[in-house]
């Protein structure tokens, strides 16, 4: 806010403000007919320092300033205070609603004012909340649909976990599917029979009881090679491949 009205709002009233040379400054009038005071120029000079109180000219702020003259025939200087003067006002004002506005202007004004260089009311901070989740939403979705369209089940998995991020913020892991091989297709990364393969797993107790499964694989029912009839069939983990390379040599 460097220049720049910023409007706020104190009940139903609007307070201007805005910043010169880093720090915060408040139109003297504004603060003034909140807390109950009448003539602008005996306030200032009853209540408020001179070096916390100046006259912004119509020449140097009037392209930057324009809420503070509406009225084409007014070229008078407009007074600002900064924090110390409103605080001076707030003290010596007899108006009930003086310690509120201490207080709104402490912990919500200022506050946002130094964090961000403008304040946001409550309205528009709900506004841009909502503009933000809807945004996430969108996102989230066109992840989604990307990754059903997908066949390979890797680039799904991580489609998805993004999808999930950007909606809860919170890193998702993939679920990886666990692959698994028959016994052929074993023996070819091997370098060994299929039968050696089924020879192999049943001596080292690799195969669940039918029709169950473990951390080695998994029955299956699959169609014969010489019927149309389903026989059970074990299929293998990765887990079971590293198993029957390191003992293959073991078994006769």
């Amino acid at each position: 806010m460097t220049n720049a009205i910023q409007l706020f709002q104190f009940e139903q009233s609007n307070v201007r403000a805005l910043e010169i040379e880093n720090e915060p400054w408040f139109v003297g009038k504004d603060v003034a007919e909140i807390l109950g005071y009448k003539n602008l120029s005996a306030t200032l000079s009853q209540h408020v320092d001179k070096e916390d109180q100046k006259a912004l000219s119509y020449k140097a702020y009037r392209d930057s300033c324009i809420s503070l003259w509406t009225d084409k025939n007014d070229f008078s200087n407009k007074m600002v205070i900064n924090e110390s003067g409103v605080y001076s006002l707030i003290f010596d004002s007899k108006m009930p609603n003086a310690k509120k506005f201490k207080h709104w202007v402490t912990s919500r004004v200022l506050p946002q004012i130094r964090k961000t260089g403008s304040y946001i009311p409550d309205e528009k901070k709900k506004r841009l909340s909502i503009m933000e989740e809807n945004s996430k939403v969108k996102k989230a979705t066109l992840l989604y649909k990307i990754a059903m369209a997908s066949d390979e089940s890797d680039l799904k998995q991580n489609l998805l976990a993004k999808a999930a991020t950007t909606i809860t913020g919170e890193m998702t892991l993939p679920v990886m599917q666990e692959k698994y091989y028959t016994a052929n297709e074993v023996g070819e990364s091997l370098n060994i029979t299929g039968w050696r393969v089924g020879h192999v797993a049943k001596a080292l107790g690799l195969k669940a009881e039918q029709p169950g499964q473990n951390e080695y694989g998994k029955w299956v029912n699959s169609k014969s090679a010489s019927s149309d009839k389903e026989v059970p069939q074990w299929l293998y983990t990765n887990k079971a491949i590293e198993r029957i390379k390191r003992d293959n040599f073991l078994v006769k």
